[in-house]
Formats: C-alpha cells, structure tokens, sequence
C-alpha cells in the first residue's frame, strides 16, 4: 500500500518534468492517480479483513481454553502455535516448533510440556496436520478433546488436545 503511493509520486513528478504541466494544471492526472492510490488501499484492508476473519479468530482456541481451565484445571503446560488457549486454560505456553511429529514430542517431553493442541487452520508441519484427520493416533499421544463443526453452534474448523505420554528409554 505503502509502494502504491510512492510509485504514484514518483509517476507524478516524473510526468511533470516531462513538460506536460496541461495535466496537472487541470487537475486531471492528479486527481486520478489519487483515486488510484485510494482504490488500492481500501481494497487490501478489504482482502486483510476477509482473509483473516478478525471478528472469529481464535473463538475455537477461547472456546478450547475455557474447557481445559474447567475440566483439567489451569496451569497446566501446553504447547500450540499461537498460544491462544493457554491463555484462555490459565495454563503455561509452550512453544510449537514447525517440525515433524517426533521432533515435536521430544521437544515436548524436553520441556514438560503435558498438551499439545492442532488446529486445522494454523501452519502445522503436514505429520501434524495428519492428527486431525488420521484415525490411529500414535502411542505418545492420547487424544483428551475435540472441537469441530458439529460440537459446537459457531466453530468454523477443528481444533484437537492431545496428552503427552512421556517417551520410555530402552
């Protein structure tokens, strides 16, 4: 947005070095590249306000947090991407490494981490994002809640809680 204004200054002073000064004199030009300018500005706060859904984001992870501080109790250790619900739980955030599903268990197990959430809209590497569609969940993991479209009236994705189980040496 910014770069369409200046590009529209710089097109504006190098036309008027150009000695076509009818056009500015009159308005015509300046006046459009105005337009312009504010066209393409209304239309990318339009596209951010769609894209993101500022009026619904993270009512799934509110709603997750809520349940978590009533059925488990708040403080407990949760690792999620944008750390919403332990926010919403009472809980202690821990942060979720872009990395393959193992990588992130032993991440977990590191730094006692008790949950892990998924949520379907956020950037999961793709062994995570098969969480919430795979029916067999592997042995570290237990699955504690679930929350889609059909549990809840205004849910738009889904959003899964898994327990950690520690990893056993051998």
């Amino acid at each position: 947005m910014i770069w369409s204004g200046h590009g529209a200054a710089v097109v504006a002073e190098g036309l008027r070095h150009r000695n076509q000064k009818m056009l500015f004199r009159s308005g015509v030009l300046s006046s459009a590249l105005i337009h312009v300018t504010v066209a393409t500005l209304l239309f990318s706060l339009y596209l951010g306000l769609l894209l993101t859904r500022p009026f619904e984001m993270g009512r799934e992870e509110k709603v997750l947090g809520h349940w978590i501080k009533q059925h488990l109790g708040p403080g407990a250790k949760i690792m999620e991407r944008i750390r919403v619900v332990p926010f919403y739980a009472d809980g202690v955030p821990v942060g979720l490494p872009y990395a393959p599903l193992n990588e992130v268990l032993e991440y977990g197990v590191k730094q006692d981490a008790e949950y892990l959430v998924i949520s379907e809209d956020q950037w999961h590497h793709p062994s995570l994002r098969m969480l919430l569609k795979q029916p067999q969940i592997p042995p570290e993991l237990s699955l504690v809640h679930t929350i889609n479209r059909s549990t809840e009236s205004q849910i738009h994705k889904k959003i899964a809680l898994y327990r950690l189980r520690e990893r056993r040496e051998k």
